[in-house]
């Protein structure tokens, strides 16, 4: 007699893995399929001479007692190694650097001396009591974005959060407007740099609320001891040890519809299950469910996302680094054949021992390139060739403005593009952070976690609550909880 789980997830990314663990942790009976041979997927990692990398440059946040990631590890009774960064970021800019500091008061004196004392106070008050709500309404109303007629029920909870619903529709620059900031140039220049990061949008195109809890996000930035991906390692052992399955290198390459879904890999296993879960893209998944292609064309054909070029540097320690451990260096201009004016760096801990030999530290440095599916078109030495100049560009921008980076020794020094994203991720054309938000499709008519079959859902950074841990850990409570209570 064939084996029939309950639910069968698709992808150990930690959307995938979240879902995978809450379910059977209410006693469900769950298989987790995953392509590559660790768990991870976007917080992934890869080792090199003694080096332990971050496949992206990423930090963790939504720590806060109201916020996803806290109330998946304390549901799931998780205890994780973290370290509090305050400054959560270091910001270069026009030969200046700001600290991002969790204290608001502190934050707000030091935008001020940057940028100039009129109106701060009143946008990062804004800023906050803006993101606070949200981050509660989310946790409140488990069924937005609407899609049923069930879903209507809670509504009324809407009602607590109104003060929202001005600032859906209006973006960060209308904000500003009426702030009277528009005209400062470098504090817009700097807003839309730190958007690129959690919105990836500009204040132009940014919906306010989104952007107030993008902004906020850096005064609640932690570092995960032994690497992002320690995380979902954690999630992997708490899913195993309750008794899940998980299958790595079992890449599904299509779900057969019916009333028990059969799944199958690109070896040939077959599976089945009452309910699929994926955690693909939206893209992606038209491909893995043939039968709603239509479906996902409808949701994602005019939709887009950004990819990313990355440097991994084996780097000799220096006391400049500090615990200054997350920075933004914003640039006048893009690196060559990128679509961002910044890059993001992220440093190992001093003392985490994991992740690089005594008197080393990891980095891992990002920027964003717009229309990654263009790598694809591109000639064997033509990609060699752009990989080269961005690296270099990249390396000579960390020269510049890291005064200790140039005389540091580097054991590694190697570069990633789309294409080596794809590669680690199985993301379609190597697509980072999911949808950028966009006026012209706020987040909460992004598509949910149903679709418009019975049985098939789907989790994630291309469904709403969007990218990042606490946006895709959001997504999986929500879902989590439509089976369980």
């Amino acid at each position: 007699m064939r084996e029939v789980f309950d639910h069968i997830v698709i992808g150990a990314g930690l959307g995938g893995l979240s879902t995978a663990c809450l379910l059977q942790d209410k006693g469900k009976h769950v298989l987790l399929l995953e392509a590559q041979h660790s768990v991870g997927g976007c917080a992934s990692y890869f080792a090199r001479k003694k080096f332990l990398f971050d496949v992206g440059a990423t930090t963790l946040s939504g720590m806060k007692h109201d916020q996803p990631v806290q109330r998946l590890l304390r549901r799931l009774k998780i205890d994780i190694d973290l370290l509090l960064c305050d400054p959560g970021m270091i910001i270069r800019m026009n030969d200046r650097t700001l600290h991002r500091w969790i204290d608001t008061e502190r934050w707000i004196t030091e935008c001020e001396q940057c940028f100039g004392p009129a109106r701060q106070r009143e946008f990062w008050t804004l800023v906050h009591s803006v993101a606070d709500t949200a981050w509660t309404a989310s946790a409140s109303l488990k069924n937005l974005p609407l899609q049923s007629a069930r879903d209507l029920l809670s509504i009324p909870g809407m009602v607590r959060h109104a003060s929202l619903v001005p600032y859906l529709f209006r973006s960060v620059q209308d904000v500003l407007k009426e702030s009277g900031l528009a005209d400062n140039k470098d504090f817009v220049r700097f807003l839309s740099e730190q958007l690129m990061i959690t919105a990836q949008s500009d204040v132009r195109d940014t919906p306010f609320v989104v952007g107030a809890m993008g902004l906020a996000y850096p005064s609640d930035t932690w570092y995960v001891m032994g690497g992002m991906n320690n995380f979902p390692r954690l999630l992997r052992k708490n899913f195993t040890d309750n008794g899940g399955t998980l299958l790595l290198k079992n890449k599904v390459v299509s779900v057969e519809s019916d009333i028990v879904k059969k799944v199958t890999t690109e070896d040939g296993n077959i599976f089945y299950g009452r309910n699929i879960i994926s955690n693909a893209t939206g893209w992606d998944n038209k491909r893995i469910f043939p039968a709603q292609e239509q479906y996902f064309d409808k949701e994602y054909a005019s939709l887009g996302g950004w990819g990313a070029f990355t440097g991994y540097y084996g780097v000799e320690d220096n006391p400049g680094i500090g615990d200054h451990l997350y920075q933004q260096i914003i640039l006048e201009s893009p690196l060559p054949h990128c679509g961002s004016n910044s890059v993001f760096l992220s440093f190992s801990a001093k003392d985490d021992s994991s992740r690089a030999p005594q008197g080393f530290r990891t980095l891992t440095v990002s920027t964003h390139i717009a229309e990654p599916q263009h790598w694809w078109k591109l000639s064997e030495h033509e990609t060699t060739r752009r990989k080269e100049e961005i690296g270099a560009a990249m390396t000579d921008v960390l020269n510049k403005h890291l005064p200790y980076f140039r005389q540091a020794e580097k054991v590694v020094e190697m570069f990633g593009t789309p294409i080596t994203f794809a590669n680690f991720t199985h993301r379609s054309f190597g697509q980072v952070g999911g949808i950028p938000q966009s006026m012209h499709r706020p987040l909460f008519f992004w598509p949910g976690s149903k679709t418009d079959e019975r049985g098939v859902f789907v989790v994630g950074d291309t469904i709403y609550p969007g990218q990042g841990a606490p946006g895709v850990i959001l997504g999986a409570l929500n879902l989590a909880d439509r089976f369980v209570t």
